[in-house]
């Protein structure tokens, strides 16, 4: 009898070792922003005092300015206490959305976006769908608005500064006048350098074949400007009388100050392989992304899409590939640094075998730990038996991750909610070991955007969904971790 209380004892302690402390996370402050009809934050900058600038799109009445048209642009200040500082939108009587904003030269933000109204702050629209970017002061008041493009469809995704006087901007554009020149066919791959003074164009690179093309990412760490994206290319079957075999393949382009093309990169082979992250290294980059390629120079793949990692030097020449996954698909959503050395790749998951285990159902948040050359240290799945989605993860100064994520589960990692949706903020020891899940919502269907820090803390953002009678409604929903809570970005 002894023995077997000693046995039952052992395993209850194994249980409780072994199970993830489930709780609501403690925050110092939460906000939430309404509208009358639909208000999201798809973006947050963090200052280094404790503010944010918010960026999304707004529907209906809300307090921040007469509606324009069906959806307007929006931008929003909160300072490091939650208190919503000033609110505005922007746009034509069209549809407007912000998707990026980054402070800006001396302060105040530029947001980026895209617009098809042709009146109204958007007047000098080129047609079509146009690019749309907002300068505003630390005071909210608009210094100027841009619309770029063409007179077909063209949209920017990705800003950075430039500390010398402006802004790189990079996307994809299917016009051939207006900011475009010639057009190589379908989407083209786009970058400018734009003025701080007024937004326009220094100078203008056009990228691209016959087929679609686009720039997502700036590289901005050496002596030149490196924008990298993706472009499909055509090849010859090795069949006799088969259709020509598409591929869509990395590509990385170094420009100079002045927009002349230095020396341009495709990476990857037949099939398809994207970058979507990058990570400065001591002589060049760590690059990530998918793959589901099987040629002769690409490295060993698992099944479906993989993860894929490239160490890429400065000259843009390959050192290093590694692919990670099991027999389905992963999709990347980030790559974080960590401040030990290493890297964290945080990604979604459908597979059951290969380097993935411990998963849980059809698709899972997939976190995978390596060194700084690529080997896997471990990898950790979290989820539950329906699908949840990454959103963010911060290092929390101890060699640990918060992971951020939704998930529609009621079991596994996440356990029993009572709303359709839930957000999640997992942490996991050095080792990978799960130690936590604390739930965030509540009742309330939740869905998570990001997670960041700056020098005052670390702010979660979300989205809170409501039916109304009007129909469903979406709030802006911001919060500050507990001081509690230790996080370090690793970036």
């Amino acid at each position: 009898m002894r023995r077997f209380a000693c046995v039952m004892l052992t395993a209850c302690l194994a249980l409780a070792f072994a199970a993830p402390v489930r709780a609501e996370v403690a925050f110092d402050w939460t906000l939430r922003i309404a509208a009358e009809g639909s208000l999201c934050a798809e973006t947050m900058c963090l200052l280094p005092d404790g503010g944010a600038y918010l960026a999304g799109f707004v529907e209906g009445e809300a307090d921040c300015g007469e509606a324009l048209g069906g959806q307007d642009a929006y931008l929003a200040y909160v300072d490091a206490q939650g208190n919503v500082v000033w609110q505005h939108r922007y746009g034509g009587s069209g549809n407007e959305r912000f998707t990026r904003v980054i402070e800006g030269l001396g302060g105040g933000c530029l947001a980026l976006g895209v617009t098809n109204s042709e009146d109204e702050q958007c007047r000098a629209s080129r047609g079509m769908q146009d690019a749309f970017l907002a300068r505003v002061d630390e005071n909210g008041d608009l210094l100027w608005t841009k619309c770029l493009g063409g007179s077909l469809d063209d949209e920017l995704t990705n800003v950075t500064l430039w500390e010398e006087g402006g802004y790189l901007v990079c996307g994809r554009s299917k016009s051939r006048n207006g900011d475009l020149g010639a057009n190589y066919g379908g989407w083209d791959a786009w970058a400018m350098l734009l003025s701080e003074a007024d937004g326009k164009p220094q100078w203008v690179v056009r990228y691209g074949d016959v087929g679609d093309d686009a720039f997502s990412l700036i590289l901005t760490e050496y002596d030149c400007w490196i924008f990298m994206g993706t472009m499909t290319v055509f090849s010859e079957s090795e069949e006799e009388g088969a259709e020509p075999v598409v591929s869509t393949m990395p590509i990385a382009v170094a420009v100079n100050g002045t927009g002349e093309i230095l020396w341009e990169q495709t990476l990857g082979g037949t099939g398809v392989s994207i970058v979507t992250a990058a990570r400065e290294m001591e002589s060049g980059w760590l690059l990530a992304g998918e793959t589901n390629s099987t040629s002769a120079l690409m490295p060993a793949g698992h099944g479906g899409m993989d993860l894929w990692m490239l160490q890429m030097r400065q000259n843009g020449t390959i050192s290093v590939q590694r692919t990670y996954g099991g027999e389905a698909n992963e999709n990347l959503f980030g790559l974080y640094a960590a401040d030990e050395g290493g890297f964290l790749f945080l990604a979604s998951t459908q597979s059951k075998t290969g380097q993935v285990s411990g998963t849980h159902g059809a698709e899972d948040i997939w976190a995978v730990r390596t060194t700084a050359a690529g080997a896997l240290q471990w990898q950790q799945a979290l989820g539950g038996s329906g699908w949840s989605a990454p959103a963010g993860a911060i290092g929390d100064g101890m060699g640990g991750w918060y992971i951020l994520g939704s998930t529609v589960s009621q079991d596994g990692d996440i356990g029993a909610h009572p709303s359709m949706r839930t957000g999640f903020l997992a942490h996991l020891a050095s080792n990978g070991n799960l130690l936590s899940v604390d739930l965030i919502g509540g009742s309330e269907e939740f869905s998570a955007v990001s997670i960041d820090r700056s020098d005052e803390g670390a702010y979660l953002l979300g989205v809170i969904r409501q039916a109304e009678p009007t129909g469903i409604v979406n709030e802006i929903w911001l919060a500050k971790l507990a001081q509690s809570v230790k996080a370090d970005t690793g970036e």
